[in-house]
């Protein structure tokens, strides 16, 4: 019996698309790949309490602090280190390094690096 007919030859109706279709993934080094932002998303993950406010972590909030909060409701998530404990030296040589690159673009006038963004092929 086909899936979509019915007893009596009443038919099911086509299944409706989503909401919202996922959005397209990019790659990423080693080939790993990520759901891209929709346009006009701002950066972080949605909050799980309230659902509106967006939860950015960023290398300075993840080294230096151990919970996040959501702007828009105030819920605090706690930052478990301890499963990438060995990356932390490493996290903070880039911060250092970081801070350092930007010292010297203030310095000597030039331009700021651009915000991070889906990562693009070289041609």
């Amino acid at each position: 019996m086909n899936p979509s007919h019915l007893p009596g030859g009443a038919r099911l109706p086509a299944a409706a698309p989503p909401a919202h279709a996922p959005a397209p993934a990019h790659p990423q080094a080693g080939g790993d790949t990520l759901p891209a932002l929709p346009a006009g998303t701002a950066p972080g993950v949605a909050c799980p309490g309230c659902g509106k406010g967006r939860i950015r972590l960023t290398l300075e909030s993840f080294l230096g602090g151990s919970e996040v909060r959501c702007g828009w409701c105030g819920l605090r998530l706690q930052i478990d280190k301890s499963a990438c404990a060995r990356l932390i030296p490493h996290l903070q040589e880039l911060q250092r390094t970081t801070a350092e690159v930007e010292r010297l673009r203030a310095r000597y006038g030039a331009p700021a690096a651009p915000p991070p963004g889906p990562a693009r092929r070289l041609r």
